[in-house]
């Protein structure tokens, strides 16, 4: 399966002029930087062209035309995100960079144990796994892994700091169908700066192998690669409907060098249950917000940190854990129901690394388009 993304040659030819404009802004040159965005919009310009009737029936048409338009429109937010700062009365409010691999991995620069835990693992491994508290093994040498529990990653977070509001919109099922893929947009909580997208491919009408996340100042190349199916059983082509079971992932981010798998406590159950990972030492599962409505709940999933868990005496299959479920680190506002409205907003906890915020948005929404893809109600 061919996971890379592929981008048209005369869309990454026209690209070359678009890195201009990010790099101005991180030397602070930004009279510059607003010269190269509008260099690089009058570059792409003729890429939205229709080209004659004929190219609307060409997937691979409609596909440059609408990532030209796209790359342009971000361009332009960046224009007006740079113009309060251009003339003799400039902004003194530092302005918001644009999301891209080199502003995402300064900010792990900060001091935070989670990131560095998991790059120094990764480093020295390069693998997760399923056995991820290994890491253990290495920056604690005389301690018994199998009894030691490192401590609580909410605890040592910023009481203090605000928590994180993201919007995720995803475009409706007439433009999926013409494209072969769903296309989300995650934008922060005032909707004016674009942060990442999400571009998952449909095949056989119903399956999402795969998705891209894609950081906004580095579109169209992905970030990170979801892997989101690796069937249990065998699949037909001709399947046209498939139950909402419950699956692994692995998220594949291109600053770190292994993916984080996460693995479901039933897989192929339906509908989806809880899922865990490791990150940075640490264990995470993520938990139906409604688990009574079951794939009817059009919520994202809740996020908890957990340090032990244990079968459940009472079903079979299911596992209990000490989760403390008044502290989340990632929730999701309620929608009004599966499928009605494309547009989700999603809270983090405050403290929260960027390489762990993407981990997190990227599991989601990838999920999510594994439901839509999958829905009763997808027309």
């Amino acid at each position: 399966m061919d996971t890379k993304k592929k981008i048209h040659p005369k869309f990454a030819e026209a690209l070359k002029s678009s890195e201009a404009g990010y790099e101005a802004e991180r030397q602070g040159d930004y009279k510059e930087a607003l010269d190269a965005h509008n260099r690089a919009v009058e570059r792409l310009t003729p890429l939205t062209k229709s080209g004659g009737f004929f190219s609307i029936l060409s997937q691979e048409k409609r596909l440059l035309r609408q990532e030209a338009e796209t790359k342009i429109g971000l361009h332009l937010e960046r224009m007006r995100a740079l113009q309060p700062y251009q003339g003799e009365k400039k902004s003194e409010t530092p302005l918001v960079p644009a999301v891209t691999d080199f502003t995402v991995a300064n900010a792990l620069g900060s001091p935070s144990p989670a990131p560095s835990a998991m790059l120094e693992f990764s480093k020295r491994l390069n693998n997760t796994g399923p056995h991820l508290l290994s890491c253990l093994e290495i920056e604690l040498p005389d301690r018994d892994i199998t009894t030691y529990t490192p401590p609580s990653f909410t605890n040592t977070l910023p009481p203090d700091a605000s928590v994180e509001t993201w919007v995720v919109r995803r475009r409706g099922n007439t433009d999926a169908s013409l494209e072969g893929r769903y296309h989300f947009t995650i934008k922060d909580a005032t909707e004016t700066n674009t942060l990442y997208f999400l571009d998952a491919p449909i095949q056989f009408h119903c399956h999402i192998p795969f998705a891209w996340l894609i950081r906004a100042g580095d579109y169209p190349h992905a970030g990170a690669l979801i892997k989101t199916w690796e069937p249990t059983m065998p699949m037909h082509a001709m399947e046209t409907r498939l139950q909402h079971r419950a699956r692994k992932m692995e998220i594949e981010n291109s600053l770190l060098q292994a993916g984080i798998h996460e693995e479901p406590d039933r897989k192929d159950t339906s509908p989806w249950g809880p899922r865990r990972f490791f990150y940075g030492c640490h264990k995470f599962v993520w938990k139906p917000k409604h688990p009574d409505k079951g794939h009817e709940d059009g919520n994202f999933e809740t996020l908890y940190e957990f340090s032990r868990y244990w079968p459940d005496p009472d079903r079979k299959g299911r596992l209990l854990d000490d989760a403390d479920e008044s502290k989340p680190l990632f929730w999701c506002d309620d929608v009004p129901g599966f499928m009605l409205e494309f547009k989700w907003t999603v809270h983090f906890r405050g403290g929260l690394d960027p390489v762990f915020k993407e981990h997190l948005i990227a599991s989601q929404v990838a999920k999510m388009a594994v439901m839509h893809a999958n829905s009763k109600f997808r027309m």
